[in-house]
């Protein structure tokens, strides 16, 4: 449906090859999390059983957080990042031309959403908050306990955010106007994993993952549309 008009605008270059290859793999993996029915009950178990001391360091301290507030500030973040993301990259471009960002955008969105639901789905990593015993034992025993690894709050704003700085970055905007856009690209994600840890809902490896993840994804989608690939560097 959008190949046509983004087609038209030279600073990117679509193709049916190109984008099926994309999308059909977001699609697949989102369908594949679908098919997975996980043991909550034995994962649950497993959980009673671990004592916190037993975690790994670094990840440990995660396991004793338990803070509501800091979800909600997390949930907030992703959502004011990743409009303001979007917001920076359309901005200043006539209507037609915001066609191929918002695609390059969705691609990247569903690219990142489908990959990171398939793997939580797989990885069954118990949150933190499911070896607390602060917490509620009916939200101890939900399916959304067990599906730490990686960050989906973390890698979907990097993936969003960096994929939104490369199109200003291959805009016409000003050099202040990229430097602010790619310093709150990298700086975002870095405050919603921050969040998602003192929330007790991720361990800190769960935050790198998602970050590496998400941010790779965000460069390389846009990257892959440039008509010009030489001047891709921030």
């Amino acid at each position: 449906m959008v190949l046509k008009p983004c087609a038209a605008q030279s600073s990117y270059e679509f193709t049916t090859g190109r984008e099926l290859a994309i999308t059909l793999p977001g699609l697949a993996c989102e369908g594949v999390s679908h098919l997975i029915n996980p043991d909550v009950a034995s994962m649950w178990q497993k959980a009673q059983t671990t004592d916190r001391s037993e975690l790994w360091s670094f990840d440990r301290q995660a396991a004793f957080n338990w803070n509501s507030t800091a979800a909600r500030t997390s949930d907030i973040l992703l959502v004011v990042g990743i409009g303001g993301a979007v917001t920076m990259a359309l901005i200043d471009r006539p209507t037609p031309g915001m066609v191929a960002p918002l695609a390059i955008i969705g691609e990247t969105g569903l690219l990142t959403v489908g990959l990171t639901d398939m793997v939580k789905d797989l990885a069954h990593r118990a949150r933190p908050y499911a070896y607390n015993p602060d917490v509620p034992d009916e939200v101890r025993m939900g399916n959304d306990a067990y599906v730490s690894f990686w960050s989906g709050h973390t890698a979907n704003t990097a993936a969003i955010t960096f994929a939104c700085a490369q199109l200003v970055q291959q805009s016409d905007a000003s050099k202040t106007a990229k430097t602010i856009t790619w310093s709150a690209a990298v700086a975002w994600p870095m405050a919603v994993g921050l969040y998602r840890v003192k929330a007790g809902k991720h361990f800190p490896t769960d935050v790198i993952a998602g970050y590496i993840v998400g941010a790779g994804i965000g460069m390389a989608v846009p990257h892959l549309h440039q008509t010009n690939r030489r001047n891709s560097a921030p």
